[in-house]
């Protein structure tokens, strides 16, 4: 196995961080057990700017500060308890969905393959792992766990594949000379 770069290692750090603080902008809905956060926003950012191993590590590195309790998780929750809750499947599925996003758009700068990218990994991904999840640990069926854990979502998902195109187009040739800055 190879080992992690110092580059590796302060992107892993930064979108760590980045995750967590917009953990703080959440917004709990009446009708779901799981909040509307901005964290979704940099899952989709990380998964088009960041190769799919950077990606791994710094989504790995925000749940395994979380676990250890850094009030990094959505409403500055924290702990290894935050995985059993019905939030646990879709941080799962943060991991999940930014690996899926990288791997998916490859090197690709197309506008149109970010897009498709971030509404699979962004999307698709993280509502695979996360209603399951809590349709089981709710005892939900089906049908209920997407009404209360995808639908209200959806167009806010939507909103940030938009935003976070356009940032990570914008931001791509940046990135790289701030970290060989």
């Amino acid at each position: 196995m190879k080992n992690i770069s110092i580059k590796d290692m302060i992107l892993a750090g930064m979108f760590a961080a980045l995750i967590g603080i917009m953990g703080y902008v959440s917004i709990p809905i009446p009708i779901s057990p799981v909040p509307i956060s901005g964290q979704t926003l940099v899952i989709m950012i990380i998964g088009l700017l960041l190769t799919p191993k950077q990606a791994f590590y710094s989504v790995a590195t925000w749940i395994l500060v979380g676990v250890a309790g850094a009030p990094v998780f959505s409403g500055g929750r924290a702990g290894i308890s935050v995985l059993a809750s019905p939030s646990g499947g879709y941080i799962i599925g943060f991991l999940a969905g930014a690996v899926a996003i990288s791997m998916l758009k490859g090197r690709s700068i197309s506008m149109g393959k970010m897009y498709f990218s971030a509404i699979i990994g962004g999307i698709l991904v993280v509502y695979a792992c996360g209603v399951p999840v809590m349709a089981y640990l709710l005892n939900m069926d089906m049908m209920t766990a997407l009404k209360a854990g995808a639908v209200p979502f959806l167009i806010g998902d939507l909103i940030k594949v938009l935003i976070s195109v356009n940032l990570a187009y914008t931001l791509r040739g940046r990135l790289e000379r701030l970290v060989h800055a």
